[in-house]
């Protein structure tokens, strides 16, 4: 009995320590959209005459930076992207697969018929012998 007691309070204990806030859609575009208009107000101060950008396609790709990043990189990305109370990288991951996949069939769906494709991607390029481990 003793040694059941013991169990049950090391398990409570040790799930307890592990609980991390659940990343849900609106916490996720609320990170999203903070991270846009910071983007935006550090724009405004350049001097330039035409700025063209996408706050979801710079988001997204901080979201592949930050796979393999590590320490202090890593965790500015999450708190540039609201996101540094959640350490799953797995599930920020998915998250951006979910958005894009919605992002299509939105484009695609409609009351009328029409013929739209919506493609969104984004490439990763190294120099050559620069080795990148695999997630």
């Amino acid at each position: 009995m003793k040694f059941f007691i013991i169990f049950l309070l090391f398990a409570y204990v040790f799930c307890e320590s592990q609980v991390l806030p659940h990343l849900n859609k609106k916490t996720f575009a609320n990170g999203i959209n903070g991270f846009s208009l910071e983007f935006t107000k550090k724009l405004e101060r350049i001097e330039t005459k035409n700025e063209l950008f996408s706050p979801l396609g710079l988001a997204m790709t901080t979201g592949m930076l930050i796979q393999g990043a590590n320490g202090q990189i890593k965790d500015d990305m999450l708190r540039m992207l609201g996101m540094s109370e959640y350490n799953n990288i797995h599930i920020i991951h998915e998250m951006f697969k979910n958005i894009s996949d919605e992002y299509k069939e939105r484009a695609t769906r409609s009351q009328k018929p029409r013929n739209i494709t919506l493609e969104l991607s984004n490439l990763f390029m190294s120099q050559e012998g620069i080795s990148i481990p695999e997630t």
